[in-house]
C-alpha cells in the first residue's frame, strides 16, 4: 500500500509484486535457481495494470512508415540491477522527441521505495513513493 495519498491519478495506490524462482531453462533442463522475471500489478483507483519484466534484459523496437521520411518511432527498454536497486527504464522517440520513464526500486527495512523519473526534451522530473507491506 502507498504510504501517502496519491498525488496524481497515474500513481498506483497498491502494488502486487510476484517474483517466481526459475529452476529449469527454456528446454526444461535443470538450472541453478534464479529470479529471472518480476510481475507487477499496479492498482489504480479504477483499474489494474499488470506487467511482467525479464530481469537483466535490454531491448526495443524500430518502426516507421515506408517512403515517408522523418516519420518513425523507436522504443527501448531495460530491466537491470544497479547496485542494491532494480532499474526499469522505458524510452521512446517519436517525431524527434525523446521521452522516458525510469523507475528505480529499493528496499529499506520495511518499505519498497520507488523513484520515478519522467524525462522529455532534456528535462527530468523525479518523484519518490514509499509502499509498505500489507498483512503478512
Amino acid at each position: 500500500m502507498l504510504d501517502a495519498a496519491p498525488s496524481a491519478a497515474d500513481i498506483p495506490v497498491r502494488l502486487t509484486v510476484k517474483q517466481p524462482i526459475t529452476t529449469t531453462n527454456m528446454l526444461g533442463a535443470p538450472m541453478p535457481p534464479a529470479y529471472l522475471t518480476l510481475t507487477v500489478s499496479r492498482h489504480f483507483a479504477n483499474s489494474v495494470q499488470e506487467t511482467t519484466y525479464r530481469i537483466g534484459t535490454i531491448g526495443g523496437t524500430v518502426g516507421g512508415l515506408p517512403g515517408v521520411p522523418g516519420v518513425s518511432m523507436k522504443t527501448e527498454h531495460a530491466v537491470l540491477r544497479r547496485g542494491d536497486a532494480l532499474a526499469i527504464e522505458n524510452w521512446n522517440w517519436s517525431g524527434g522527441v525523446r521521452r522516458g520513464r525510469t523507475e528505480v526500486w529499493r528496499l529499506d527495512e520495511s518499505r519498497l521505495i520507488i523513484t520515478v523519473t519522467l524525462s522529455e526534451l532534456g528535462t527530468a522530473k523525479a518523484q519518490t513513493f514509499a509502499y509498505r507491506r500489507e498483512g503478512n
